[in-house]
């Protein structure tokens, strides 16, 4: 689901969403914790398919992702102080493909967190959070894609498992997300006081949930809200 709700949108959500119990926080949250999991296994295994391969179809894919990374991409990315955790097989990007397919697969696994960053609107950074949220949205499609191509059968079949685990934690996390919305509006009215566009702060605001809601820590015994 988009975060990016009008503020007549959030009011539809917030009017037709129920209120969650502890124990429906619970399972929604476990399902977004098995969904995160199953997500960067997906996102590992893609790395490994598809640095096996050399086919026209992913030379295309890196040549692609390249284009998005200027010059001293990583030296960017860490004088701006970026919150992107890189492995240590991809801090180097730009010497082999492996190196790109690794990187690739670290900014999908921040994809949320990369979003909310540039919805800050840092104007110093934001052509290259742009360029991150481009690339990592590019790899969880385009990149998964050519691995179900290139995946043998039992593979096949490992990476259409971890999808709909994906899915349903994705569809758990919306649900957690559209009911608090109410909080939203609620923090986003005391802002209207500073000078800040209502439906802007409802934008942040629905994004900022959206993170909360994906990173959500039910073993921790606290309810969401």
């Amino acid at each position: 689901a988009n975060p990016n709700l009008s503020l007549s949108d959030v009011q539809i959500e917030v009017d037709a969403t129920k209120l969650l119990t502890a124990e429906q926080e619970k399972t929604l949250g476990k399902a977004i914790a098995t969904g995160n999991t199953a997500c960067a296994g997906l996102l590992d295994t893609m790395r490994t398919i598809l640095s096996e391969q050399d086919t026209p179809q992913v030379r295309e894919f890196l040549a692609q992702a390249r284009t998005l990374m200027p010059r001293n991409f990583v030296e960017r990315i860490e004088e701006h102080s970026v919150d992107l955790a890189l492995s240590e097989g991809s801090k180097h990007p730009e010497t082999s493909d492996q190196s790109l397919l690794c990187f690739l697969a670290d900014v999908a696994k921040k994809k949320i967190d990369l979003e909310a960053q540039f919805m800050t609107r840092n104007m110093e950074r934001s052509d290259l959070l742009s360029a991150l949220v481009t690339l990592a949205t590019m790899t969880e499609n385009r990149g998964i894609e050519l691995a179900m191509e290139a995946a043998p059968p039992a593979q096949r079949d490992v990476l259409e498992t971890r999808q709909t685990v994906v899915q349903r934690g994705n569809e758990a996390c919306d649900h957690l997300w559209k009911a608090n919305l109410r909080l939203v509006v609620s923090i986003a009215k005391h802002y209207r006081f500073f000078g800040l566009p209502f439906e802007e702060c409802i934008a942040v605001g629905n994004l900022g949930l959206k993170r909360a809601a994906q990173k959500f820590d039910y073993s921790m015994g606290w309810k969401f809200s």
